[in-house]
């Protein structure tokens, strides 16, 4: 600091000499005299300093000063005024989620992107910062999609099976996720086969949407064919058309029917009759589980799949008669403390097993892993075939046959914490 006011004294001493001796000639100081006129200079001098602080330094050192300052004899300097602009910025005066600008004398705040201030009718500050907005909120996406807000910004998806109109641009309410092209299909009854025609009959039709002469009709589905005989008429259904049961009793059926319908009639139904559309009745899952549905003209036929069979093989296969597979075997290894079979099917009965235990459950096979029994000098517990003691409890208890691979099937002792024989892997 004591560098910069030396520099500024120097630079002032400069600037007064050259007002003493400026290019323009003055009035001496005779004449200023004689004339009792006085002159005051204003001078500007620039201090480069960088840190407030220095600023502050050189504020308290001309504060101290006491005027008018003599620079010569003829030059005073009654006042200096210090008009250094201040970063205010380094201050940190706009909080989180925002940049400062210095101007100056001021500055100015503005939130990043994606952000806005948390009282929008006050400046931004560190007592109302910049938040993360909900950009959703303004439903950028456009139709057909998904907004997912994120911190300072979001990004839009696509509903299943929709696409953005432009792929090669962002999704957005400008260029919306479109769906797929749609079929319409539609059942009406038309008196001709001739294309032309049908489409003259289709463009008469109250329609959900436009047809012009670019109409192209992909698919033409026949429901029934009628001709005459030398009896009379003819009507046959075409496939997955059917007629009702009622038509086929009241003008007689000329194939075999099936489930009540039948496909041919020998006689012209009245207010135009028509085949009618064979409901798929697998839709409605009749079978239930484990079975396979295979649709027919007026009925459907139910079979179990491969080693599955009805609950009740003298009622027809359905959702309550459904296939059941084969009897399953389940194995589980615990501890008992019995040989009782009913004490044993107790102590099941208590344990939190994946299928429910009744009086029917039949206990098939008991494996003994460890027996013991008290004598004389105390208790002796053995080991069944292909289980053994570890080596430490042959140690810890004493082997009371011979070991083998450090192991034993035999000790001297009542394990403590229910301790039991292991599976052969520690045998020999």
């Amino acid at each position: 600091m004591e560098h910069h006011n030396k520099e500024l004294s120097k630079r002032v001493g400069q600037q007064v000499a050259r007002v003493q001796n400026p290019d323009k000639t003055l009035p001496s100081a005779t004449a200023v005299n004689e004339t009792e006129t006085s002159f005051g200079y204003e001078l500007d001098v620039t201090v480069n300093l960088t840190s407030a602080g220095d600023v502050d330094k050189l504020r308290n050192i001309l504060d101290n000063q006491s005027y008018p300052i003599i620079i010569s004899q003829q030059v005073e300097i009654t006042q200096i005024n210090i008009t250094t602009d201040i970063n205010e910025c380094d201050l940190d005066p706009c909080g989180l989620n925002s940049t400062c600008s210095n101007t100056i004398g001021s500055y100015n705040c503005s939130c990043w992107k994606g952000y806005a201030p948390t009282n929008t009718s006050i400046s931004i500050s560190t007592s109302n910062p910049c938040i993360d907005i909900n950009e959703c909120d303004w439903d950028p996406c456009g139709l057909n999609s998904n907004c997912s807000n994120t911190i300072g910004n979001y990004n839009c998806s696509c509903w299943t099976g929709y696409s953005p109109t432009n792929s090669s641009l962002p999704i957005s309410s400008s260029n919306p996720c479109k769906g797929p092209a749609t079929l319409y299909k539609f059942e009406i009854e038309v008196g001709t086969l001739d294309a032309d025609q049908v489409k003259t009959e289709l463009s008469a039709l109250d329609l959900p949407v436009p047809l012009s002469e670019d109409t192209e009709i992909s698919q033409i589905n026949i429901t029934t064919v009628c001709y005459s005989n030398s009896s009379g008429y003819r009507c046959v259904c075409e496939e997955q058309y059917a007629w009702p049961h009622e038509n086929c009793i009241t003008y007689g059926a000329c194939d075999d029917s099936s489930g009540g319908t039948c496909g041919c009639i020998n006689g012209l139904p009245r207010e135009g009759q028509l085949c009618q559309r064979d409901m798929n009745e697998c839709d409605l899952d009749p079978c239930g589980l484990n079975s396979t549905c295979s649709n027919t003209i007026g009925s459907y036929n139910c079979s179990c799949w491969k080693g599955y069979a009805p609950r009740n093989t003298s009622l027809s296969i359905s959702t309550s008669n459904p296939c059941i597979g084969p009897a399953t075997l389940y194995k589980f290894e615990i501890e008992v403390g019995t040989l009782d079979a009913d004490q044993v099917k107790t102590e099941l009965s208590a344990l939190d097993l994946p299928v429910p235990l009744s009086e029917d459950t039949e206990i098939s096979q008991i494996n003994i892993t460890t027996v013991c029994n008290s004598n004389s000098s105390g208790y002796r517990c053995v080991c069944e075939e292909q289980y053994a003691w570890p080596h430490e409890n042959c140690i810890t208890y004493g082997a009371c046959d011979d070991s083998s691979g450090g192991t034993c099937g035999c000790i001297n002792g009542l394990p403590r914490e229910g301790q039991l024989c292991q599976r052969g892997k520690y045998g020999s």
